[in-house]
């Protein structure tokens, strides 16, 4: 096969008489021999002659009439292959991949591509490769991905979920585990890990618990309405919305408790009477500022008319007049 690639031996199916008689059999061969040898074109009005445009690019007329192409290649001597008719195509590619007892695709390309040349030959080497029932029962099968199934044997999956515990205390280095926190159905808690500094935190509803695995599985809850959306979270990664308060009283002073000490330690010592809470929370509150006194009633007296302040005249001869009499008496 490689010799026969190189031109180190004679290749078979070479017989350029044989070949002339086979062209002139083809008409679209037949019209490229006549256009060549004429030096005409076919008319653009013939539309269905698109095989005999394509051998008129490349193909030439030889010496003894046999339509060829001239390859020419550097620092080799120009080679001449032969055109083979379309309707011989597959015979001779089967005929050749026989004959050469069956070479790989790419062998097949570079032997017919070397010696002949048709229209599409690329194409119909592959086909011959692939229609050859000797070439696909070698051929190698591609290994394909198996479907697995994601399911873990009980026995694993126990000791796999035993170990996290131990895992998790490797990875602390030092740092104490944190402190346990009850949460029961229905609780709204919040996730520690959902940190946003853009907005706050998302509340979350309880919706089952599996205290022996701890895990919990939570729903998200907004204003109005309850998620579809179901997280399974570990009951260690949430607190409550609302914590339960301790059993223990806080270290601190108790408002009712020390206002009742701090009364009855500022008290005699002698007086064994203890003040009740009605007086303490009187103490507490300030005393009020006394109310003003009521106003008084207003008595309104009739009008009285003003002095005259209006100097006389001091000549005691002139007699006052009638106009003045009335003026001085009408009320004012």
């Amino acid at each position: 096969m490689d010799d026969a690639i190189d031109g180190s031996v004679n290749m078979p199916f070479t017989s350029r008489a044989a070949w002339h008689a086979i062209q002139l059999e083809c008409p679209d061969l037949r019209r490229t021999h006549a256009h060549l040898i004429q030096g005409i074109r076919p008319l653009k009005k013939f539309t269905k002659v698109g095989d005999v445009k394509r051998y008129l690019r490349t193909v030439s007329v030889a010496n003894d009439g046999v339509l060829i192409v001239r390859d020419n290649q550097p620092f080799q001597p120009p080679r001449e292959r032969i055109v083979v008719p379309r309707s011989m195509v597959d015979v001779f590619l089967t005929t050749l991949h026989i004959r050469f007892c069956h070479p790989s695709r790419n062998q097949l390309k570079r032997i017919s591509n070397r010696y002949f040349l048709a229209l599409d030959f690329d194409k119909a080497s592959e086909a011959t490769s692939v229609a050859c029932h000797q070439c696909q029962a070698v051929k190698s099968i591609p290994v394909y991905l198996r479907p697995q199934s994601f399911t873990q044997a009980p026995t694993v999956y126990s000791s796999r979920a035993g170990n996290h515990a131990h895992s998790a205390k490797a990875k602390a280095h030092g740092h104490n585990s944190p402190p346990a926190i009850s949460v029961s159905l229905g609780d709204l808690v919040y996730v520690k890990g959902d940190r946003d500094k853009c907005r706050a935190r998302d509340k979350y509803i309880v919706t089952k618990l599996l205290n022996a695995e701890g895990w919990c599985y939570l729903k998200k809850f907004t204003t109005s309405q309850i998620r579809s959306k179901t997280y399974d979270v570990r009951i260690s990664d949430c607190y409550t919305l609302t914590p339960a308060l301790p059993n223990k009283p806080p270290d601190g002073p108790i408002r009712g408790q020390d206002m009742c000490s701090d009364s009855s330690s500022d008290s005699e010592p002698g007086s064994s009477e203890a003040t009740s809470p009605d007086q303490v929370v009187a103490a507490e509150q300030p005393a009020l500022p006394p109310l003003p006194p009521p106003p008084e009633a207003i008595v309104v007296h009739p009008t009285t008319p003003a002095a005259d302040h209006t100097a006389e005249p001091s000549d005691s001869s002139c007699a006052p007049t009638r106009r003045c009499e009335r003026t001085r008496q009408r009320p004012r």
